[in-house]
């Protein structure tokens, strides 16, 4: 086959107009049309800054006290949207609560053998939202702990 220029085509050509002469065209042309109609739109309204539907997700909340430690851990339901950093704070959360209770129950110990009063701990991390944008979500924690002392410590992490 030869082209109006007088290039040869070669049987590639000649297989795709076989195929779309074959085609039942009504309804993929329908529902090729739609979904292309459907990703454009979803494109442009992410690009225009539109939300995107987010699954149901809860904030979450532990608040546990014991004798040696009053613990807390918190974060919103954006997080929770979103498995990967709802996992990391479980883990984070574990790893917390671990050495906070660690650190308690020896300090109980060395009080008691130095016959002084001990004082429960505590360790409170809060997360909160502060940026959320259809293409970034920014979070801040505000942690405080006491150790017994005179006075508890306040920190901050984004």
């Amino acid at each position: 086959m030869r082209s109006p220029q007088g290039r040869r085509r070669g049987p590639l050509a000649g297989a795709v107009l076989l195929l779309c002469a074959c085609s039942p065209a009504a309804n993929n042309d329908v529902s090729a049309s739609n979904a292309n109609e459907a990703a454009a739109a979803k494109f442009a309204n992410r690009m225009a800054g539109a939300p995107e539907p987010v699954a149901a997700s809860r904030p979450f909340e532990l608040s546990e006290k014991s004798e040696w430690l009053e613990f807390a851990y918190a974060w919103p339901a954006e997080a929770s949207a979103v498995p990967e950093l709802a996992e990391k704070f479980r883990k984070e959360m574990g790893v917390d609560k671990a050495d906070a209770l660690k650190m308690a129950r020896e300090d109980r110990k060395a009080a008691q053998q130095s016959d002084f009063p001990f004082h429960a701990h505590s360790l409170e991390k809060r997360w909160t939202v502060t940026a959320n944008t259809p293409r970034f979500l920014a979070l801040q924690s505000s942690t405080y702990s006491y150790t017994g002392g005179a006075h508890g410590m306040t920190g901050y992490n984004a």
